[in-house]
């Protein structure tokens, strides 16, 4: 019958790849969005999942607590009451100085980024331990280093990797996984989402894609096959607390 999983942030970049790669190995999988109402990126293929009742799409406000217990109560009634797989990938990015940083926005980012995290592994741990299954957080190399004007993005991963060594620490006990992959920089929408045009956005990865040792920025599906990897724990059923850096050796050879 395949997995039950719930898929945060899915209607497109990392988030919609992480789906698509869970729904080709037969599981079923409930994609969220904001405004995941109209069909994500790769609409056709996504559209057969859903004629096969394999795929659910299901808009939620994850920026509030309120949000993201209706999103598990309306996944579990499509999953009906089972889970296995939980990836916590919404996020919201913005580039700004910390001085014009609001309060406001703060919040905001805070509220999508970590809180919401915090609230879906609270609400499935109970179900997840049924299954013994696993969490995969999104989190950044944000979480390592400052980046000039994303002070409030970098506190927010930053905090959902201790978010995610506590909670496997706490979930250990009941069978249940929890680990974090930090990408370095992919090519995704939530660059223009941001603000940047799509000249900032080129500009900002022909730069990346220059200092990187392997001389690119990466694609979702290099983030994906490492959440495909982790969530099968007949693989991986002995890693947990972990957060993984993705950045095509950015961050270990950034010192030489």
């Amino acid at each position: 019958m395949g997995r039950a999983c719930i898929v945060t942030g899915s209607r497109s970049g990392i988030g919609l790849e992480i789906a698509l790669q869970l729904l080709r190995l037969g599981d079923t999988v409930v994609l969220c969005s904001r405004s995941i109402s109209s069909l994500p990126d790769q609409s056709e293929e996504v559209q057969g999942f859903v004629d096969a009742k394999k795929a659910f799409l299901v808009s939620a406000d994850l920026g509030t607590e309120q949000g993201c217990l209706e999103l598990m109560r309306s996944g579990l009634r499509l999953l009906e009451n089972e889970l296995d797989v939980l990836v916590n990938n919404a996020g919201l990015f913005f580039t700004v100085n910390t001085e014009e940083t609001s309060t406001e926005l703060w919040q905001k980012t805070q509220a999508l980024n970590l809180d919401a995290a915090f609230h879906l592994t609270k609400a499935a741990a109970p179900h997840l331990a049924k299954t013994k299954g696993s969490i995969i957080n999104i989190s950044s190399v944000a979480s390592y280093r400052p980046e000039s004007g994303a002070l409030a993005y970098c506190v927010s991963k930053a905090g959902l990797d201790m978010l995610t060594r506590g909670t496997a620490q706490d979930l250990a006990s009941k069978g249940v996984r929890v680990n974090a992959i930090n990408p370095g920089e992919v090519q995704t929408p939530i660059f223009k989402s941001s603000g940047m045009s799509d000249q900032e956005v080129e500009k900002y990865m022909a730069k990346w894609a220059s200092l990187n040792p392997l001389g690119r920025v990466g694609v979702p599906a290099d983030i994906a096959n490492l959440a495909i990897f982790l969530a099968d724990s007949s693989k991986a059923g002995w890693i947990t607390g972990q957060c993984i850096v993705v950045d095509g050796g950015q961050r270990s050879f950034a010192s030489q």
